[in-house]
């Protein structure tokens, strides 16, 4: 396994009617109890797996590829370099010039 330097954590966070993949769903979050009124938080979350930042398994595409649980965490760990895109608007594309900039 190779030494990790510093890891980032880019996952964003979910809550209720956060946006997902197009055409599907908001998350759902719907809080059953309450301290105040029961002596507990619990909150039901109704999402489905392309709410928020995810990883999608082979099996995603692949009718027999690998699910999720069966790859390991050492094997999406790498290299990589840090490239400042601030300067683009909001769901602007991002093309090889951008990246040969950097």
């Amino acid at each position: 396994m190779p030494v990790v330097k510093r890891v980032i954590d880019l996952s964003h966070p979910i809550y209720h009617d956060v946006p997902g993949y197009a055409g599907l769903p908001t998350a759902q979050i719907t809080r059953l109890f309450t301290i105040p009124m029961h002596g507990f938080n619990v909150c039901e979350l109704k999402l489905h797996t392309h709410v928020g930042t995810h990883m999608d398994a082979p099996l995603h595409f692949e009718e027999y590829g690998k699910p999720l649980n069966e790859i390991l965490l050492e094997d999406l760990i790498g290299e990589a370099t840090i490239v400042n895109l601030t300067y683009k608007k909001p769901k602007e594309g991002i093309t090889a010039s951008d990246l040969d900039q950097q």
